[in-house]
């Protein structure tokens, strides 16, 4: 399938950080795993970091890096044993970019794994920019213009995938819009116009998992969102998720995530209050750094 491109629409559009799925730390350093439903770009603005997209080989990045990741991928990061492994500084942005109304950017399109070099200082500036006008009132307009750019850089090194059916991305389309409910085999056949055992057969080898096992994956994405951002209980996690047995929820969220879902939600609290507690000793020596200042200025007087 060839699409020509007609429209090209912004759903979501945020700066931030991204949801962590678990920390370790060994001889090499501090690990995390981290992944996101929509589409992300990093920008390393610290040290030196090793950084892994999906299952493809760890990469060395270094100050000013950006890396692609597509939606629903591991995020893997390592950093030496004494810094974080991502840096308060480090940028971020997440977007879900629609093309023809339909289908999803990175459905569409493979990208590489991180941004030529030529882009970065391009890229930094823009980040910072919707990083900004997010926190202002009344400056939509003004952030979908940036990223608009950052898409037109973004599909100007990206290429098209192998002809993908239009009836799966349809099928794809309606459980990512209706994962909350029952979804069945059947019904997505329905909406693929395929008989049911054609459609399975033909979304396995277009993206190499099974229906069931598509949907479960995403409503887990979803799952990991919730506990993190709401104080809802596992129970209710899983109901608005599209699960109808926590304890089902519960056994694959430990496969997927190796954290049980309240251990996985502790671990933000914690991944949180560590944050904070940085940022408060980052300004405590910025002010102590000042009063040195002031102090030797003195002196030298």
């Amino acid at each position: 399938m060839y699409l020509k491109i007609k429209t090209i629409s912004v759903e979501f559009l945020s700066a931030g950080q991204s949801s962590v799925l678990y920390t370790k730390k060994n001889k090499e350093g501090i690990v995390v795993s981290k992944v996101s439903p929509y589409f992300a770009l990093w920008q390393n603005l610290g040290d030196d970091v090793i950084i892994s997209v999906g299952n493809d080989i760890p990469t060395r990045v270094q100050k000013g890096g950006c890396a692609l990741f597509p939606s629903n991928c591991a995020q893997l990061c390592r950093r030496g044993q004494t810094t974080a492994p991502f840096n308060e500084s480090d940028q971020w942005l997440y977007f879900e970019v629609i093309i023809n109304g339909q289908y999803r950017m990175d459905d569409l399109y493979e990208f590489p794994e991180f941004l030529p070099k030529e882009y970065e200082a391009e890229i930094a500036g823009y980040i910072s920019s919707i990083s900004r006008l997010q926190k202002e009132d009344h400056t939509l307009c003004d952030r979908l213009s940036i990223m608009y750019k950052i898409i037109k850089i973004l599909l100007s090194v990206a290429k098209r995938k192998k002809a993908v059916d239009d009836g799966v991305l349809r099928a794809i389309d309606y459980i990512k819009k209706n994962y909350r409910e029952q979804i069945t085999v059947n019904r997505l056949s329905q909406i693929a116009s395929m008989s049911e055992s054609h459609f399975f057969r033909l979304f396995k080898k277009q993206t190499n998992v099974s229906p069931i096992a598509y949907i479960n994956e995403y409503r887990l994405l979803m799952a990991a969102m919730l506990l993190e951002n709401s104080g809802k209980s596992v129970s209710a996690v899983a109901a608005d998720t599209g699960f109808n047995e926590a304890y089902y929820f519960s056994k694959l969220f430990m496969k997927r995530f190796k954290l049980s879902p309240t251990a996985y939600r502790k671990a933000i609290e914690t991944s949180e209050k560590d944050k904070a507690a940085a940022r408060r000793e980052n300004a405590k020596m910025a002010e102590n750094e000042k009063k040195l200042s002031f102090a030797s200025t003195l002196w030298g007087a």
